[in-house]
């Protein structure tokens, strides 16, 4: 059983010893016959033993163009199934595969015995022909010997009476649309199926790639925004997270399917990580991350229960290390930038929260702790959570971790799909790619470069026209409509004023015990006036006149420096304004 590791062009392959081999095919064989709905997912590598090239291995096509070799010859003679395509048939025989899913176009699963009825071939079937006007499908499976492509009209007449229609090919190149009735075929399958198989193919090309996921629950995915500066990442996010005014904003944003419900109670539902770090500098990791819980958690639950929940968090974003440890200040250095990053996403993942919005998370870090941080999110969208945030520029082994990507330029959608299809969905569109490109850069470059607009208008159309689109537009139906969706239960969230009083104060008053620097320099000023104060007003004369006139304004020199003291009480509105608003909107 081969593994694979993915690369730009060519899929290199490592091989598991025999031991782990045969426990790897009892586990497999567990997994198939426990199976409900098995569903299985194939592209070119399973044909490569029938003589077929495939386009990734070592000596696929797209390998040997991207080594300046001359591509080997589609043509082969005599093509036949082979065991792998014989299995199948076995296994549909025996009742444990329920349906298959296709990239190939060379008709060996059909000629293998597969009912058409059982198998959406995606990419079409070079040995099967269409008429373009009534649609009658004529297969010459068992007159095959040769596979090679075809031009799209083969100059064949339909033979239905009165139809006279001219037969075409039904394989789908690149760029071009697959027919919605087997692609709808195969997504109805895909979400129906509780175990997915995928063989001989790299995953890399869409809607293909997206089709073995479809039958996992909510949650488990990472999704980015990816656009240039302008290009409207944050804004997006900000109304997906709906923190800008619905009465400002026009469309629908469902949630499992139903309506978002009131404001009050989404937020509650999600959480949100700023781009800029709001914590407390005097305060631990331990801290500040309990503070948010003890705010922003129902009061219902008891003192051990939150403290639990804090102790899961930071086990769940590795920061036993740097728990007990101050954020730090402008004056005094605390924790690293990336565990104060991980902070900010523990004080917001403490709510358990459905979805987890960012807003540039790897702002401000080098290359190693945005990559810390990226990896950090990925566990968590493995553990149930949706992760959604904005990147501006990426380093690739940040890019590769991600699952799906959003591409944005002006407001407009350009791409949306997974991230090891980008390439080559620009490739494909005529945008070349060299192989020592990030990814990134590669489609950042395409749209901040002069005479953008052309080519961004050239993007989006692309994009409307695509598969990818069509795939994203059946999918949004069937989340619309699907009655099974499980309903956002719209419970008010509890709120005591009482109680959020006093952890403030408790914050505040810690705030200001640890800021010694600061209270002790305003000890030594009402110290230091009052020396002088007395030294000034000293022995004043007993007489009406001048006495009585000195010690007016002696009282008036205390009141002024009163109301001038005062205003060091202003410094943690100024400081905490951001917190107290984050707080309050979550």
């Amino acid at each position: 059983m081969a593994h694979t590791a993915l690369n730009d062009e060519e899929i290199k392959e490592y091989f598991d010893t025999p031991d782990e081999l045969d426990q790897k095919i009892k586990t497999l064989a567990d997994f198939i016959r426990n199976a409900k709905h098995f569903v299985v997912y194939t592209g070119a590598g399973i044909s490569t033993s029938a003589g077929i090239n495939d386009f990734r291995g070592p000596t696929g096509v797209w390998t040997a163009r991207a080594r300046g070799f001359v591509p080997p010859t589609p043509t082969v003679r005599n093509p036949e199934p082979t065991l792998t395509h014989m299995a199948y048939v076995e296994l549909m025989r025996n009742g444990y595969l329920k349906f298959l899913v296709s990239q190939n176009c060379d008709g060996l699963h059909l000629k293998s015995g597969i009912p058409t009825n059982k198998i959406a071939e995606l990419h079409g079937n070079s040995n099967c022909e269409a008429c373009a006007k009534c649609g009658k499908v004529y297969y010459t499976q068992t007159r095959v010997n040769q596979y090679e492509h075809k031009t799209w009209l083969t100059g064949n007449k339909c033979t239905v009476p009165n139809c006279n229609g001219r037969l075409r090919c039904t394989t789908v190149a690149f760029t071009q649309s697959m027919p919605d009735v087997c692609l709808d075929k195969a997504i109805k399958e895909s979400k129906m199926c509780d175990l997915s198989l995928c063989m001989g193919t790299s995953m890399r090309v869409s809607p293909a790639c997206e089709l073995p996921s479809m039958n996992l629950k909510s949650g488990r995915k990472k999704m980015v925004i990816v656009s240039p500066t302008g290009g409207g990442k944050s804004t997006l996010l900000d109304i997906l997270a709906d923190r800008k005014d619905r009465r400002n904003c026009t469309g629908e944003v469902l949630l499992n399917g139903q309506h978002r419900p009131a404001q009050s109670v989404f937020r509650k539902m999600v959480g949100y990580v700023v781009q800029d770090d709001i914590l407390s500098g005097t305060l631990t990791v331990h801290e500040n991350i309990f503070f948010s819980a003890n705010l922003r958690l129902s009061y219902t639950m008891t003192h051990k229960q939150r403290l639990a929940r804090v102790e899961e968090v930071i086990e769940q974003l590795s920061l036993h290390s740097c728990a007990n440890t101050r954020i730090g200040t402008e004056f005094k250095r605390g924790v690293s930038g990336g565990e104060r990053k991980r902070t900010c996403i523990a004080m917001e993942l403490v709510l358990s929260p459905k979805i987890l919005f960012l807003d540039e998370p790897t702002t401000g870090l080098d290359a190693s702790t945005a990559c810390d941080v990226m990896k950090c999110l990925k566990n968590l969208s493995r553990n149930g959570c949706t992760i959604v945030f904005s990147i501006h520029q990426p380093r690739q082994s940040i890019f590769e971790l991600f699952d799906t990507v959003l591409l944005l330029s002006n407001g407009r959608i350009v791409y949306l799909g997974p991230s090891n299809s980008l390439h080559t969905y620009f490739i494909d569109h005529g945008f070349p790619y060299r192989e020592s490109n990030n990814p990134a850069d590669f489609v950042l470059d395409l749209l901040i470069q002069e005479a953008r607009n052309d080519r961004i208008k050239t993007l989006y159309e692309a994009y409307l026209n695509s598969s990818m689109h069509n795939l994203m537009i059946n999918r949004l139906k069937d989340i619309s409509y699907d009655s099974n969706n499980a309903r956002v239960q719209e419970e008010q969230p509890f709120r005591n004023i009482a109680s959020d009083l006093f952890y403030v104060s408790q914050r505040t008053l810690r705030n200001a015990i640890r800021n010694s620097a600061l209270l002790a320099w305003q000890n030594a000023v009402a110290i230091i006036l009052a020396v002088l104060t007395g030294l000034l007003y000293y022995q004043l004369p007993q007489t009406i006149g001048s006495g009585v006139q000195n010690r007016l304004g002696g009282l008036f020199f205390v009141i002024v420096n009163q109301i001038f003291s005062t205003a060091t009480a202003l410094e943690p509105f100024i400081k905490e304004r951001a917190l107290f608003i984050h707080v309050s909107i979550g």
